[in-house]
C-alpha cells in the first residue's frame, strides 16, 4: 500500500462510519505511523508504506470509527495537553520577568491525575510551576496579576446530546457546567477578587454561545475592559476583563 492509497483508504472508511473530520484524520493519522509531512506526501504519495506501518494505520482507522478521539490515539494534540496553558504562560515569562526578577505560576485542577499529567509536562519543559490539587481557590493563597481558566460550560442537560468522541472519553468533570452551564463561571468571577491584584485580568474560555451572558456575570461584579477574543474558527472562544475594585 502506497500513502496515497492508505490516505483514500483511511478516508472512505472514516467517511462510512460517520465521523465528520474523516479527511483530516486520516491524514494525520498516515503522518503519525509514517512519520512523513504533507510536503513529503506531495512530492512522493506513491511511497510505499512498510508492512508495520500498514498494520499500524489500520488498526488505528479501526479503532477511529469506533469513536475513540483521534487524541487518545495518537497521544497527541495541536497546542494542548493537561497544563498547556500555564506551561506556556511560564515559557514566555522567563523573556518578560517583572522588575524583581520574579514570576510565579501556579496551576490548579480538582483532577489529581490531572496534576500529575500537567507536572509531568511541565518536567518535560523545564516549566517552573507550582501545581495544586484544588477545587477552584480551596488551596490557592496568594494574588496573582492573571487568573485563566477553562471551566466546565456544558449545561447538564446538554452532555447526552455530545459527540460520542466527547461524551464517552472526556470525564464528566470537565464537561458539566450543571443547569445552564454557567455555574463555574459564577464562581470563579466571585471568588476571584481575593486573588487578584489590583487592576488584574480574568480570563475565560467559554462555549460560543455564552459571550453574553459571561460578559454580564463580570460587568455585575466590578469588571472593565472586557473584551472577547474568537479562536481560528472565528467563534467566540475568550472573555477577558480586567478587575476595577481595589
Amino acid at each position: 500500500m502506497n500513502l496515497r492509497e492508505a490516505r483514500e483508504i483511511g478516508e472512505g472508511a472514516l467517511k462510512e462510519a460517520g465521523i465528520g473530520d474523516a479527511s483530516a484524520d486520516a491524514r494525520l493519522m498516515l503522518e503519525w505511523v509514517t512519520g512523513i509531512s504533507m510536503t513529503e506526501y506531495a512530492l512522493n504519495p506513491f511511497r510505499k508504506l512498510t508492512e508495520e506501518q500498514e498494520a499500524v494505520y489500520l488498526d488505528l482507522i479501526g479503532k477511529r470509527k469506533m469513536r475513540i478521539p483521534l487524541q487518545h490515539l495518537t497521544g497527541e494534540q495541536e497546542c494542548t495537553g493537561s497544563g498547556c496553558i500555564i506551561i506556556s504562560l511560564e515559557q514566555i515569562g522567563r523573556r518578560q520577568e517583572k522588575a524583581d526578577g520574579t514570576n510565579r505560576f501556579t496551576g490548579s485542577d480538582i483532577s489529581p491525575a490531572a496534576i500529575r499529567t500537567a507536572a509531568a509536562n511541565a518536567g518535560r519543559h523545564g516549566a517552573q510551576v507550582s501545581f495544586l490539587e484544588s477545587d477552584l481557590f480551596d488551596r490557592i493563597q496568594d494574588r496573582y496579576d492573571m487568573i485563566i481558566s477553562n471551566p466546565p460550560y456544558i449545561r447538564t442537560a446538554v452532555i447526552a446530546e455530545l459527540e460520542e468522541e466527547v461524551r464517552c472519553h472526556d470525564p464528566v468533570l470537565a464537561l458539566d457546567g450543571r443547569e445552564d452551564g454557567l455555574y463555574f463561571y459564577r464562581r470563579i468571577i466571585r471568588e476571584a477578587e481575593g486573588y487578584l491584584n489590583p487592576g488584574g485580568r480574568l480570563l475565560f474560555e467559554i462555549g460560543y454561545d455564552q459571550k453574553e451572558e459571561v460578559t454580564k456575570l463580570l460587568e455585575q461584579n466590578g469588571y472593565r475592559e472586557i473584551r472577547v477574543q474568537k479562536d481560528l474558527a472565528g467563534l467566540d472562544r475568550v472573555v477577558i476583563g480586567r478587575y476595577d475594585r481595589v
